[in-house]
């Protein structure tokens, strides 16, 4: 995100929104495989695990989608059944999801945020005037993206859930029409009230906490083509912000893959709502089971959060600096 004072072309800012979004999928997403394998990973049910000690060959379920307790133990667990590939794990649709998102929400963001300050002199309003545009806008903006690309993130979701031994679904295109078929496009959108729920105060919290930290550290880092202070700024903002919100997107991971299967198996409840989730979770996992994977969402979000920024920066310049070419 430019300095405050500046305006960005929507258009320049979608471009560079899709590729800041395409980088950091590239890079972290890992990341993203673990933290969604120990949002799912539950303590098997009495009828699963009589059913997995019953299985002569092997082939159960719950021989590979075991109940993990830390980072390395998905790590070791994945690697072992499914191959150090599998860390990549549903990256197509993941890349479709982050480029759509990216776009959408920082394209979104600067045209609202445009908008705004032509409309209002926050600066009169103080720093937390400021702040709460920020946090405003942001939102809106992430709600945007949410809305728009929920689909993909629930074929993203069952991609990386599946394992190579019960493997159900061939392609992302396979998945979707799977899913549209067997239990209808409404599935597709299935957690999305949680996830504009976590996601406003989410994205929110991202850019006005990003603009809080930009201004704190602003000309306290060398610059470069690596820009240190946009990475500490994105980072900051990405861990603060989304320990705001590890209960919304625990519900809303587990939303979306309920009908799925291999969840069946498991023997798990199917929900209704969201609220019931919410309950089913507390009672049965207790309050720590919805911040399970807390650790990995963080350290997620946190570089997830830095490497986009730094890399939505690089490009907006880029872009910005071929304008004022063309502009000659």
């Amino acid at each position: 995100m430019p300095q405050s004072s500046e305006t960005v072309k929507p258009s320049d800012a979608l471009l560079a929104g899709s590729g800041a979004g395409s980088f950091s999928r590239a890079v972290l997403q890992p990341l993203d495989v673990i933290k969604i394998k120990m949002q799912l990973s539950l303590k098997p049910t009495a009828a699963s695990a009589s059913g997995a000690a019953a299985s002569d060959h092997g082939s159960h379920p719950m021989k590979h989608n075991r109940y993990h307790k830390s980072i390395l133990s998905v790590v070791r667990s994945t690697i072992k059944h499914e191959g150090i590939r599998a860390m990549w794990k549903g990256h197509n649709p993941a890349q479709v999801l982050s480029i759509g998102y990216g776009s959408v929400q920082f394209g979104a963001y600067e045209k609202l945020n445009n908008a705004a300050l032509s409309a209002v002199d926050f600066k009169q309003h103080g720093k937390l005037g400021q702040f709460l545009e920020k946090f405003v806008v942001g939102g809106i903006a992430g709600m945007c993206a949410t809305t728009a690309t929920m689909p993909v993130d629930t074929i993203r979701t069952r991609v990386v859930f599946q394992n190579a031994a019960d493997k159900v679904y061939r392609s992302m295109w396979h998945a979707g029409t799977s899913i549209v078929r067997q239990e209808g496009v409404t599935q597709l959108y299935k957690g999305l009230g949680p996830s504009v729920v976590q996601i406003f105060p989410y994205a929110g919290l991202h850019f006005a906490y990003y603009y809080l930290f930009e201004q704190a550290l602003r000309d306290r880092f060398p610059a470069g083509w690596i820009n240190v202070e946009t990475l500490v700024c994105g980072g900051l903002a990405g861990a603060v912000s989304k320990w705001h919100v590890l209960p919304m997107d625990m519900v809303k991971k587990r939303m979306q893959i309920q009908g799925f299967g291999l969840w069946k198996e498991l023997g798990h409840p199917h929900f209704e709502t969201s609220r019931a989730c919410f309950c089913h979770i507390v009672r049965h996992e207790g309050p720590r089971g919805l911040v399970k994977g807390g650790t990995a969402s963080t350290l997620k979000a946190v570089m997830t959060s830095a490497v986009t920024f730094w890399a939505y920066h690089y490009v907006l310049r880029i872009l910005q600096a071929t304008d004022k070419q063309f502009d000659y």
